[in-house]
């Protein structure tokens, strides 16, 4: 599968992406995971914040909202990361 890194709301283009793909596969295969579809999303505190309010019904900023979609021992999600 894939890890992959995304921005939504924004303008954030990560860098070293090669290096941070490699450093999470090692780190899943060093705790005798495998990775599966992982998506990493730069955003916006307002963008998180009507996603906490959607989903988890919460009505206040947050840096990181996940998905987890995981099965076994192949992990995959998606990350909301806001960046401001």
């Amino acid at each position: 599968m894939d890890i992959s890194f995304h921005s939504e709301a924004i303008r954030f283009e990560l860098q070293q992406k090669i290096y941070h793909k490699k450093w999470i596969r090692a780190w899943l295969e060093s705790h005798k995971l495998v990775p599966g579809a992982i998506s990493f999303i730069f955003t916006s505190n307002e963008r998180l914040r009507r996603m906490n309010q959607e989903f988890l019904n919460h009505n206040y900023f947050t840096d990181v909202i996940t998905f987890d979609y995981s099965e076994g021992k192949t992990i995959s999600g998606d990350v909301f990361i806001s960046i401001e």
